[in-house]
């Protein structure tokens, strides 16, 4: 019972950790703009989040995200055109993302958690900006019809979006995202065998007592008994 307490309690702690981190990113990272969009570095805690704890905490990692995007001041443009369809392609892009690495990494991990950790880290800023241009397409066209002129919409926004934003989104997470990952989590394993060996050299309080005891009672020889 107290193992599975401190186990939960590690996981909480662990979870915390990620959702500050994803807050305070968020908050960076959507005031830092390169181009015509804003490179959401935020992404590497939903990758490693997702990685560590699987694909429900990587969807509610992604929800965080995309929660603060809405507010962000890239986003007011999507707001004044259409205020649901843009809170609902800033919550459901990041949080599939989120969800799909988690689901990935845990089907892969088995068979080799570094490919697992690197399709994680490529499926995250695939997924967020694969749903933000088909989003874009069917709910914003009007504010990208003007810059298109003759050429096809969906084309335009596809050449448009992946640009040098998202190209350091994918290189990025593809070289910080496993090595973090494999890092903590050797780290981690370290921690774990350091303290299961001190747990077997120390040897428990009740056992001394007992053999305390033992030592303490005298063994008296009666020739009548033999």
């Amino acid at each position: 019972m107290k193992k599975t307490l401190r186990l939960d309690a590690r996981r909480i702690t662990g979870i915390a950790l990620f959702v500050a981190l994803e807050v305070a990113l968020c908050f960076v990272t959507n005031y830092v703009q390169f181009g015509a969009v804003n490179m959401n570095l935020a992404l590497f805690p939903i990758v490693i989040g997702a990685c560590f704890y699987g694909p429900w905490v990587g969807l509610a990692l992604g929800l965080i995200n995309g929660l603060i995007t809405i507010f962000s001041p890239s986003t007011l443009a999507f707001i004044s055109l259409s205020p649901a369809a843009t809170v609902f392609v800033c919550l459901f892009k990041t949080s599939l993302a989120g969800f799909l690495a988690g689901l990935f990494h845990k089907l892969i991990e088995k068979k080799n958690d570094l490919i697992g950790s690197i399709v994680a880290a490529v499926t995250v800023p695939l997924v967020n900006t694969g749903i933000f241009i088909i989003g874009a397409y069917i709910f914003f066209a009007d504010l990208f019809k003007d810059a298109a002129g003759d050429k096809n919409l969906f084309v335009f926004l596809v050449t448009a979006f992946i640009g040098i934003n998202f190209l350091i989104e994918i290189v990025a997470n593809l070289v910080v995202d496993p090595v973090i990952y494999k890092s903590v989590r050797q780290l981690a394993r370290r921690v774990k065998r350091e303290n299961n060996k001190k747990k077997e050299d120390t040897v428990p309080e009740e056992t001394v007592e007992r053999l305390n005891d033992v030592s303490k009672v005298e063994v008296v020889y009666d020739p009548d008994k033999e």
